[in-house]
């Protein structure tokens, strides 16, 4: 037979047993309710190379009652991408992103963000990277992302001074890097002497047998020739001028130089 002082324990216990399984549930319950906007990111891809242009998808569900509205005259909430160098050592930084669009309620919107006019992601480096949502007083953030941006191996460099700039000194730089279970070829531009980036141009996919060539034609422009797969090798022409670079052309020959006809010659696919 139970002491009264043992029944009152037992009970006390059994009591909040019951309270701590309904709080349980209730929290279980009300916690998607309280979801009110959820926010994915995803970067085109883990590695990059320095420079290189490179995208960030962002979606952005409203499970709210009400329209969300991103502009910069009247808004009701704001879009920012976060970034963290070498993944948790430092204190991020946040991006401001102007855009102008509304989502309605039960509705979803994609943003796509170029991530290379962000200073902090032009050195190599492992870096974190998030979106996230300010709206009704409250930060809805997507799960980060990591990403690396690498230097990449280099395989031939030139060197040419800019038409009409005595204290410039351009350097062409081939490098590769592996990414998504293959090798890439790129050229990385830069004047050394100003310190300007003239861009960097993922020239396709690389098979390190054939020597690279690089050379410049009598227009001043740089034609680099690297074998792309078995039995193929990639022609690309890159001119570089006072406001920028351009990736002019590219075609695609066979080991004797005869063309792959194609439709017409394009820059390769980001």
């Amino acid at each position: 037979m139970l002491k009264p002082r043992n029944r009152e324990m037992k009970s006390a216990r059994s009591l909040f047993s019951i309270m701590f399984g309904v709080i349980l549930v209730v929290m279980l319950f009300a916690l998607p309710g309280q979801a009110q906007v959820r926010i994915g990111l995803k970067v085109d891809h883990r590695i990059v190379m320095e420079g290189e242009p490179t995208v960030a998808t962002i979606v952005i569900q409203n499970d709210s009652d009400a329209p969300l509205v991103f502009n910069e005259i009247y808004h009701n909430a704001e879009l920012e991408v976060s970034i963290r160098r070498d993944r948790g050592s430092r204190e991020p930084t946040y991006e401001k992103l102007d855009r102008d669009f509304v989502i309605m309620p039960d509705d979803r919107t994609t943003e796509l963000v170029e991530l290379t006019s962000f200073g902090d992601i032009r050195d190599p480096g492992s870096y974190q990277i998030w979106a996230q949502v300010r709206h009704d007083g409250r930060i809805f953030a997507s799960r980060p992302q990591g990403f690396d941006v690498v230097h990449g191996i280099e395989m031939d460099s030139r060197e040419r001074q800019l038409r009409g700039y005595r204290n410039s000194r351009l350097t062409y730089s081939l490098r590769y890097c592996a990414r998504d279970g293959a090798e890439y070829a790129f050229l990385v531009v830069r004047d050394v002497v100003r310190g300007v980036s003239y861009g960097t141009f993922q020239l396709g996919n690389l098979v390190r047998i054939g020597k690279p060539a690089m050379n410049f034609d009598d227009k001043g422009r740089l034609v680099v020739a690297h074998q792309s797969g078995r039995n193929r090798w990639t022609r690309s022409v890159i001119a570089v001028h006072r406001d920028g670079a351009a990736f002019e052309e590219q075609t695609h020959h066979l080991p004797d130089g005869s063309p792959i006809l194609s439709a017409t010659p394009r820059a390769p696919e980001k």
